[in-house]
């Protein structure tokens, strides 16, 4: 049977969000750390540039994962996965069910 998620929270002050599933597990997900692991392609390809550079890199323009990121919006995606967008305009990300079953706050 698929665990899904029945409700979820946002936590600003906390900067944090808090799912309920069907099972009755109540998960809590740090915005930063969601940002950060943002599934997109755009993202997938920024960490790969990141993980094989030798040195120091150069980004120009704004920082492609802000310091303290905030999540406005939280949307499903079909019966799989929720899609987010945060302050900063991103909302490319599709985040799997599993993905955030995975990625908790312990």
């Amino acid at each position: 049977m698929v665990t899904l998620p029945t409700g979820f929270e946002l936590a600003p002050q906390a900067r944090e969000l808090i799912l309920t599933w069907t099972d009755g597990e109540v998960t809590r997900h740090d915005y930063t750390e969601l940002r950060r692991l943002c599934p997109c392609a755009n993202c997938e390809i920024e960490r790969d540039k990141v993980r094989q550079s030798m040195g120091l890199r150069i980004i120009s323009g704004t920082r492609p994962h802000p310091a303290a990121p905030l999540l406005l919006k939280v949307e499903p995606v079909g019966r799989y996965a929720l899609r987010f967008e945060w302050e900063d305009g991103h909302s490319a990300g599709i985040y799997p069910f599993a993905f955030l079953r995975e990625h908790r706050l312990e």
